[in-house]
């Protein structure tokens, strides 16, 4: 059956998870899977699956919405984009196909329903307690960036949100282990700050801002609290996020990454030059 859908997915060392996710998401007309350069067998499962494994350069970030989707040449007119931690369930794919397959639809983006997983907890009270997820976008509404992620979005706002009242869901399994997190989060939050640097907008008062508007959001709107230990831990390893890229902007403008004792070190060394003979 056909779909009128390209799913685009970007990894890494994902020897683990490929399979099922590739499982998961074979139904679509084009399956492209963009490998960063795994040293796993990655690419060799991910072959089992589909012959469109293209090998990338390696980012620490999510980068083939700037360049590699742009150039792929495909006859889908609708992109869809999961990752190696996303699941989907039939019923869902049905009726999106339905809407992909329509002549007159009305829109350029389609909402679905989401179940999102962090540290194995679901719940509207986590602080990743999203219930939808824009991700299967028309290729002419497709906005690409650079931007940590925001690398996929789309323009205008024309957005179907007619499946979110299904009982079937998009899947997103993410940071398995408080070890993952915190090894993304320093990726991420590392690479925001030097982007903001290079491109002359790195703020320290904005940043700041940004941690303590996250705490309110925590603590206030969201009340993780209120779950428990569980409640404790999610909303720790949310603002950490913050901290983290409060830390590293703080650095970038500190200069730290230039050797900060070098200096000191050269001063103590002449002491030993002049006076440790």
């Amino acid at each position: 059956m056909k779909t009128n859908i390209a799913v685009f997915m970007e990894v890494f060392n994902e020897e683990g998870r490929i399979e099922n996710c590739c499982e998961f998401f074979k139904w679509a007309d084009e399956l492209i899977i963009f490998d960063k350069g795994s040293t796993d067998r990655t690419v060799e499962l991910a072959k089992k699956y589909t012959d469109k494994v293209i090998v990338i350069p390696y980012s620490d970030t999510t980068t083939f919405s700037h360049k590699y989707v742009a150039d792929y040449k495909t006859d889908c007119e609708w992109y869809f984009f999961p990752t190696a931690s996303s699941a989907i369930e039939p019923r869902l794919v049905k009726e999106l196909t339905k809407l992909t397959t329509s002549k007159n639809l009305p829109f350029d983006v389609i909402s679905l329903p989401l179940k999102m997983f962090v540290l194995g907890i679901s719940s509207r009270q986590s602080p990743w307690g999203a219930t939808f997820k824009n991700t299967c976008i028309r290729k002419t509404a497709l906005k690409l960036s650079t931007e940590v992620h925001k690398e996929t979005g789309y323009h205008g706002d024309r957005v179907c949100k007619q499946l979110l009242d299904l009982d079937s869901y998009l899947y997103h399994f993410t940071h398995g282990r408080v070890e993952t997190l915190f090894e993304r989060h320093n990726r991420y939050s590392k690479e925001e700050a030097r982007a903001l640097r290079e491109a002359g907008q790195l703020n320290l008062r904005a940043e700041f801002n940004a941690l303590i508007k996250a705490f309110f959001y925590v603590t206030i709107k969201k009340r993780v609290f209120m779950m428990g230990w569980d409640g404790v831990a999610l909303g720790l390893a949310y603002l950490s996020y913050f901290m983290m890229k409060f830390l590293y902007s703080w650095e970038q403008l500190r200069g730290l990454d230039l050797g900060v004792y070098r200096e000191e070190i050269l001063k103590i060394r002449e002491t030993w030059d002049e006076d440790g003979r």
